[in-house]
C-alpha cells in the first residue's frame, strides 16, 4: 500500500514539473512570436515610408506598361538609373531572426531582390539588406549597412556579398564574383563568408563554414 502511494506521489510530481516546463516553453514561444510579428510590422512600415519618400514605386506603378504610358515619375530617387518596386509575393522575402547584437532581444535581417519596374533583368543581382536591430527597448531600421566595408580585402572591388542569415553576432553570406566569360546568370566564384557584427569585419572565407 505504501509503495503504491509513493509511486503515485512521484508521478504527480513529475507531471507537475512537466506541465510547468511546458508552460514555460509555450510562454517563450508566444513571446518570440509577438516579437517577430512586431518586427514584420516595422518592416511593413519601412516599406510604406520608402514608397512615400519615392525610393520605391507602389505596386500599381511598378510595371513596364505603366512606364510606357506615364514615363519616369518626377523626383523619383532611382538607384544607378534603375527604378525599383517591392516584390508582391511574400515568398520573395527572407526573414532571418536572431539576437544579432547580443542584448537578449530578437533582431532581424530582411533580404529581397527588388522588382525592376521598367522591365529587364539588370536587378537580378541586386539584394536589399534591411537590418532591424533592437535598441534600448525599441528598434532601429538600417538599410545602409555596407557589408563590403566590413571586409577590406583585395577582392572586395571585384565582386559583391550576397547575405542569407544571422545568428548571435554573426552574419552569413556568399562572396560572388563574375569572371570575364561568365553569363549574367552564373558567376564563377561563390565563396561562403562570415562577418563579425560587433567588430565589423570579415572573419571567415571558405567552403567549410560551421553555422552556429
Amino acid at each position: 500500500m505504501f509503495r503504491t502511494f509513493l509511486i503515485l506521489i512521484i508521478c504527480l510530481a513529475l507531471t507537475s514539473c512537466f506541465n510547468s516546463n511546458t508552460l514555460s516553453i509555450d510562454s517563450n514561444k508566444n513571446s518570440e512570436s509577438k516579437e517577430k510579428n512586431k518586427i514584420r510590422e516595422l518592416f511593413l512600415n519601412w516599406q510604406n515610408q520608402e514608397i512615400k519618400n519615392k525610393h520605391f514605386l507602389a505596386a500599381d506603378s511598378c510595371n513596364p506598361y505603366w512606364f510606357a504610358e506615364h514615363g519616369t515619375p518626377e523626383n523619383l530617387d532611382s538607384v544607378n538609373g534603375l527604378i525599383y518596386g517591392f516584390p508582391s509575393d511574400s515568398s520573395e522575402y527572407t526573414f532571418s531572426f536572431a539576437d544579432l547584437n547580443n542584448d537578449n532581444n530578437l533582431d532581424c535581417l530582411v533580404l529581397f531582390t527588388p522588382n525592376q519596374c521598367d522591365g529587364g533583368n539588370a536587378s537580378i543581382w541586386v539584394q536589399w539588406q534591411v537590418f532591424i536591430i533592437s535598441d534600448k527597448g525599441s528598434y532601429k531600421i538600417i538599410d545602409t549597412l555596407h557589408i563590403d566595408k566590413f571586409a577590406h580585402t583585395e577582392f572586395d572591388s571585384l565582386g559583391f556579398y550576397w547575405l542569407d542569415s544571422i545568428v548571435v553576432n554573426k552574419i552569413y553570406g556568399t562572396y560572388i564574383e563574375f569572371k570575364e566569360n561568365d553569363g549574367h546568370c552564373c558567376p564563377s566564384i561563390n565563396r561562403p563568408v562570415v562577418f563579425d557584427y560587433s567588430e565589423r569585419k570579415l572573419i571567415c572565407v571558405g567552403a567549410n563554414i560551421e553555422r552556429k
